[in-house]
């Protein structure tokens, strides 16, 4: 596998782009697009705004690791990027963009450009942030994402 790679994902909501916006915005998204199982405790997470930051631990004992990311390029209109300030990875940029969908709805698509740091002791993050496993993730991320927007729609919140 190469050191580095670039990782696209899109899907279709059935709901206009400020629901997902509201739902991405939103205090638990977070953890609401994390897959049921998965090791993770949020340890500090800024409202999404410009330089805002969030950090998490994940895993479980000494093959846990603590992620920083600071957001950038923030726009309730149309989406927003992550940065690994701190984390198992050797670069990671990730970039979530939403837009109407010409037939209706809306758009998600998600961009990591990532680095795998070198060296053996780096395989596991292969393997937990590689391209196969990522498509697994983005498949449910999409799935949480459409119920999410579904269920905000249904019990009336906004914002």
């Amino acid at each position: 596998m190469p050191d580095s790679f670039v990782f696209r994902h899109a899907f279709h909501v059935d709901a206009p782009v400020e629901a997902v916006a509201d739902f991405h915005f939103s205090p638990g998204a977070f953890l609401a697009l994390r897959p049921p199982g998965t090791p993770m405790r949020l340890l500090h997470a800024d409202p999404l705004a410009e330089g805002s930051v969030l950090r998490f631990r994940a895993g479980v004992g000494p093959v846990g690791f603590t992620w920083t990311a600071r957001h950038h390029g923030v726009d309730r209109a149309s989406g927003f990027t992550d940065v690994q300030a701190d984390g198992p990875l050797g670069a990671w940029a990730h970039t979530h963009r939403w837009r109407p969908d010409p037939v209706g709805g809306t758009v998600v698509e998600d961009e990591i450009h990532a680095t795998f740091r070198p060296g053996l002791r780096a395989a596991w993050a292969r393997l937990a942030f590689g391209p196969l496993a990522l498509r697994g993730l983005f498949w449910f991320r999409a799935r949480a994402t459409r119920a999410a927007v579904r269920a905000r729609a249904g019990s009336g919140q906004t914002g």
